[in-house]
């Protein structure tokens, strides 16, 4: 299958941590799946280990990739903007440095705050949920409508308040499950029919289907299959609702035509994009997400950045050896004879490598997930070409290219 050039970039301490645990609470131990190691409970906090001079390179590097990608906990926790923010100044040192040679507009770019950001070089946000679960605790601080552990639907129940501020990522795109857009749509279809007015605000709620997709599915016997799936573009817009108290006079100092008010500053825009989960482990397949991506949003290159389990799940690929003969590559690859003869989905890494240490009781290790020694009959570690060590302040930055053999 096709898909965008991957680079995992992610910074750790000394002693291999990505971040610190966030210690169980009465609030988060509801969401907590005692199964999953990564799940709310244990989930990572929004910790600073770059220094400024790394986190400078991390933003160029976002800004040379078409999407930046993280897991459903990290957008949850941290809520991320998942975009480029370097002053101009900044901008033109690293083209110089790296011998760009591009030159500076004054027109492409857009103040915000202390930092320029660039309007035509802004990677697409992407999240992977795949019960969007993690997006509904961002919205609305609660899980509604399925609980996947036991596989059983229960009653549809509405929010009561969307709290659409912390989706701060723009024109987000969210991996997950045919079911979970399913359910997820039902929830806002009747948060919308039955929505009355809460704390003098409102919601418009629009729900687009995008179009079809053609995903390429094996069936139990191995044989290649096609199913169709829709992606879904959701827009929520606040809209204040006048006091009922208010007076004629209150009413022409707001410029109110009526009852409501359009506050477009209040919009979350995103997109639900559907693939196929491998349901031995209840995940996506990220063959099939990468594939989607570089299909139907034209992610040609893409940026990981986290959180562990997500880096562990796309360097266990690099683990498992494939035939160029598999009709999962076969028949659209477009790489050229000799390439990718391992199912690998990842092309380069690099990893900022800050003077610090966590320690392993609230540290969280950046690839606890991965097994590089999991296939017993050709047991061998990941290597890399052309990879340097590089300092930057008082970090060390490893880059390089994967060794697929």
């Amino acid at each position: 299958l096709r898909r965008p050039f991957v680079t995992l970039a992610y910074a750790q301490t000394l002693d291999g941590m990505i971040a610190a645990k966030l210690p169980i609470t009465s609030t988060n131990n509801k969401f907590r799946d005692k199964n999953d190691c990564n799940s709310v409970a244990n989930s990572t906090s929004n910790m600073k280990l770059s220094s400024s001079q790394s986190m400078k390179l991390t933003h160029f590097l976002r800004s040379c990739h078409d999407g930046i990608l993280v897991g459903g906990s990290t957008f949850a926790v941290d809520k991320p903007r998942l975009n480029v923010r370097l002053t101009h100044e900044d901008y033109i040192m690293l083209n110089q440095d790296n011998g760009l040679g591009e030159s500076y507009d004054n027109d492409s770019y857009s103040d915000s705050g202390t930092n320029i950001i660039r309007k035509d070089k802004q990677p697409i946000p992407i999240v992977l949920d795949t019960h969007l679960n993690n997006l509904q605790r961002v919205l609305w601080d609660d899980i509604l409508g399925h609980d996947w552990r036991s596989k059983q639907d229960v009653e549809v129940k509405t929010p009561r308040k969307i709290y659409i501020e912390r989706v701060r990522a723009n024109s987000l795109i969210i991996c997950c499950s045919h079911e979970a857009v399913q359910r997820f749509t039902n929830i806002l279809e009747e948060f919308h029919k039955h929505e009355c007015q809460i704390e003098n605000v409102a919601y418009d709620i629009s729900i687009q289907k995008r179009g079809y997709l053609t995903n390429r599915n094996e069936d139990r016997c191995g044989n290649e299959i096609l199913s169709k799936q829709q992606s879904i573009e959701v827009i929520i817009r606040v809209k204040s609702v006048r006091a009922p108290t208010m007076g004629n006079s209150d009413r022409a100092h707001n410029n109110v035509d009526g009852d409501i008010n359009h506050d477009t500053s209040h919009v979350a825009r995103f997109f639900l994009l559907p693939c196929p989960i491998d349901s031995s482990v209840n995940t996506l397949q990220l063959k099939y997400v990468l594939h989607n991506l570089y299909t139907q949003f034209n992610i040609n290159s893409l940026m990981v950045e986290g959180g562990s389990s997500i880096l562990s799940s796309f360097m266990n690929s690099l683990s498992e050896n494939h035939s160029r003969d598999d009709p999962a590559f076969s028949a659209e690859t477009s790489e050229p004879a000799g390439m990718r003869s391992r199912r690998s989905l990842v092309d380069c890494v690099c990893v900022t490598i800050a003077p610090a240490v966590l320690g392993g009781k609230w540290g969280l290790p950046s690839l606890a997930g991965f097994n590089a020694l999991r296939d017993k009959a050709n047991p061998h570690m990941v290597d890399f070409q052309d990879g340097h060590f590089v300092t930057l302040g008082p970090d060390a930055i490893f880059i390089g290219r994967v060794n697929v053999k």
